[in-house]
């Protein structure tokens, strides 16, 4: 579920009533203006008088508008109309904002040395034998198997292109079907109604518990993600994916198969869950399911 979908409930009727009598005191405070304007341009109390109430009126109209800006960010994100027929490219300028969710405990802020003595972000480099074993390693998951949950990209930019100096955005996806050579009809998973076709380069693979293990695609053949490393991950109650640094990975054993190698015991570790510091999120450190945390693509 979005992060806009928990919001839009609850929070609708209360800002739609807000708004009113904010208008209200607005529309009255522009009345008062105009019986206060009978003096002369020269009348030094009468021109402060308006001045005090203009400074009111800002404050409302100010008011105003960031009670509508609240109402659109925590109201139902618009969507793109669903396909009538066939597949269409991915649906663009559809973002999920990263908004406190009401439904959502707030996350316990972190330790002074969780974050102070969190390492620079390990990138690891794109070698030629890394590369190789990563590119086999996909090529034995082919085809990709209907139902199969994926990170696919949704192109940023509404119906104009794309907008300046914004990322193509990752969300949570399940492929339909296979519909050509490296092309799958996928689903967005937050709006099963939402389909396109997406090439193969347009989609980063979870891990998939429901393979046989011997694919590599089995948790149990994945190693887990020490600290310090890039990680695209979801976002907690979103189906959207943005960079994270990792502060710490799972619990030994209850991550991947394998256990990060140089990993030591971590006193904030969780079981099943990566503890992750988003991007631009401030000093806050979320816990994430390790289903859903996987390699940045910029770091592969």
């Amino acid at each position: 579920m979005s992060r806009a979908r928990v919001l839009s409930g609850r929070a609708s009727v209360e800002t739609e009533q807000a708004m009113t009598e904010a208008w209200h005191r607005f529309i009255d405070t522009l009345r008062g203006m105009e019986r206060q304007d009978g003096g002369a341009d020269s009348d030094r109390r009468g021109a402060l008088a308006q001045k005090e109430r203009l400074d009111v009126a800002i404050d409302q109209i100010t008011a105003l508008i960031d009670l509508r800006r609240n109402a659109a960010n925590g109201g139902e994100t618009p969507r793109a109309s669903p396909p009538v027929e066939g597949l269409l490219t991915p649906p663009s300028g559809v973002k999920r904002k990263r908004r406190p969710s009401v439904m959502s405990a707030s996350p316990a802020p972190p330790t002074q040395s969780e974050l102070s003595s969190l390492p620079s972000p390990q990138v690891r480099a794109g070698t030629p034998a890394r590369e190789q074993k990563r590119a086999r390693a996909e090529s034995e998951q082919m085809p990709l198997r209907p139902g199969r949950k994926i990170v696919v990209k949704q192109k940023s930019g509404a119906h104009g292109g794309k907008v300046k100096d914004e990322e193509d955005e990752w969300i949570l996806g399940i492929v339909r079907k296979m519909v050509g050579d490296k092309r799958y009809e996928v689903q967005d998973a937050d709006d099963t109604s939402l389909r396109w076709s997406a090439r193969l380069r347009d989609i980063l693979l979870l891990p998939d518990p429901d393979a046989p293990v011997s694919s590599p695609s089995h948790p149990s053949n994945l190693e887990d993600f020490p600290r310090g490393t890039q990680v695209l991950a979801l976002y907690p109650e979103t189906t959207s994916f943005y960079r994270a640094t990792v502060v710490s990975p799972p619990i030994p054993g209850t991550g991947m198969g394998r256990t990060a190698r140089g990993a030591r015991p971590d006193s904030s570790a969780k079981s099943g869950q990566y503890r992750l510091a988003f991007v631009d999120d401030g000093d806050s450190v979320l816990d994430v399911d390790k289903g859903y945390v996987i390699m940045h693509p910029g770091d592969r």
